[in-house]
């Protein structure tokens, strides 16, 4: 009978340890799922009289093949807001034209990282796809959360840093 106890005690122990586990390797996935929920409030609390709404998290089929998802669209008469959100901290390097951007957090951390710009050229061509419509006018914009320099040679028109560079 002991050892029966025992055994449900492990088990009960190696369930937690997995759980904690899983939640560990999700808490990414969920803390950018929150700023870009509060983003989305914040944009849509801040929407100009012309604006016509914002629609968040889409999901679009490429014209090539799978999907791509993104973060938010600004419909404005004059055009689409397609909006690309990273959350990054420490200091960004690259051109808008660089296929990759390198992120340094602090002395020895060094990341490339895909260059946004160029990540969501893709969503506007999914957007273009969709709607059948080439030639509809989409705006390409990077909003950067979390305390992070941008230290290219020439910072991109549309590249905003933190939420309010973009309501503003």
């Amino acid at each position: 009978m002991d050892s029966l106890v025992q055994v449900w005690q492990l088990l009960g122990l190696v369930l937690i340890g997995l759980l904690l586990t899983v939640l560990y390797c999700l808490k990414s996935f969920i803390m950018t799922d929150i700023v870009e929920r509060r983003a989305a409030r914040q944009i849509a609390s801040k929407l100009p009289d012309c604006a016509d709404g914002l629609m968040s998290d889409l999901t679009l089929r490429l014209e090539s093949a799978g999907t791509t998802q993104i973060d938010h669209v600004l419909i404005a008469p004059h055009g689409l807001y397609v909006i690309e959100q990273k959350n990054y901290s420490g200091r960004l390097l690259g051109n808008i034209t660089d296929r990759y951007w390198t992120k340094f957090s602090g002395s020895a951390s060094i990341l490339k990282l895909q260059n946004p710009f160029r990540q969501n050229y893709n969503h506007i061509k999914a957007i273009q796809h969709t709607l059948k419509k080439a030639e509809v006018d989409c705006i390409n914009v990077v909003i950067i959360n979390g305390r992070c320099q941008f230290s290219g040679t020439e910072k991109p028109e549309w590249l905003c840093m933190g939420i309010e560079d973009f309501t503003s």
